[in-house]
């Protein structure tokens, strides 16, 4: 049984932008803050690959660190392959928002804006948008 999605939605309640909808547990959560600290000495990580995080093979995002001045911003590579360009201060401030998820035991969400790209937002929610209703907003939108 998946308990981890992700989708991506061509708007998501007040976002008028294609925004990418993490549907996480803990374990979920706790695989992405790994990922993102992860990014220190690895080059990269994918999400939407079933492990943990299922996509029902729709997309996948490598996750990888931009040096220099670039911003934090998602790209199309091809298909329904992206890549998720995050600089080091955007790192910080994901595995900070992420920590507070795994702390807490109430259900939530929280926004990571991008700098630039046509991909403005990713939403990370933890028990908060059941699979189920995330599929049904993905399908809903693409029919």
């Amino acid at each position: 049984m998946t308990t981890n999605l992700v989708a991506q939605l061509p708007k998501y309640k007040l976002q008028d932008k294609p925004t990418f909808l993490l549907s996480c547990d803990s374990t979920g959560i706790a695989w992405l803050r790994d990922g993102f600290l992860g990014l220190n000495t690895s080059r990269s990580f994918r999400v939407g690959n079933g492990n943990p995080i299922a996509s029902d093979g729709r997309l996948q995002m490598d996750v990888e660190l931009v040096t220099g001045h670039d911003k934090s911003k998602i790209q199309l590579v091809r298909g329904s392959l992206f890549t998720w360009h995050v600089t080091r201060n955007d790192i910080d401030q994901i595995v900070a928002k992420l920590d507070t998820f795994l702390t807490s035991n109430i259900p939530g969400h929280q926004y990571f804006d991008l700098s630039k790209g046509s991909y403005r937002t990713v939403v990370v929610s933890k028990h908060e948008e059941p699979i189920e209703i995330v599929r049904a907003m993905r399908d809903r939108e693409q029919n």
